[in-house]
């Protein structure tokens, strides 16, 4: 599947902020537009799930600007340290 922009982007964003690989595995059965496997434990990679075909093209761009910038929000169940910032 040849990758737009925004996905060659994401992807070593994704592995340099985790320090984790990050492998992107077409799945044309998939129900969704995409799935994320965190790493842990048994599991070495990022393993990100996608259907090859998108439903259509502005949609897709759009899912995937959106999960791009929410991937490092922080997230509102972990308490952060004083300042704001993550370690």
């Amino acid at each position: 599947m040849p990758l737009k922009p925004v996905t060659r982007e994401f992807l070593p964003l994704v592995e340099r902020e985790t320090g984790y690989p990050a492998r992107l595995v077409e799945e044309p059965e998939l129900p969704t537009l995409a799935r994320v496997q965190i790493a842990r434990g048994n599991v070495p990679a990022q393993r990100l799930r996608a259907t090859p075909v998108a439903r259509s093209e502005k949609s897709c761009e759009n899912k995937r600007r959106a999960l791009v910038e929410s991937a490092f929000r922080p997230n509102p169940w972990v308490s952060q340290p004083a300042g704001g910032q993550a370690p």
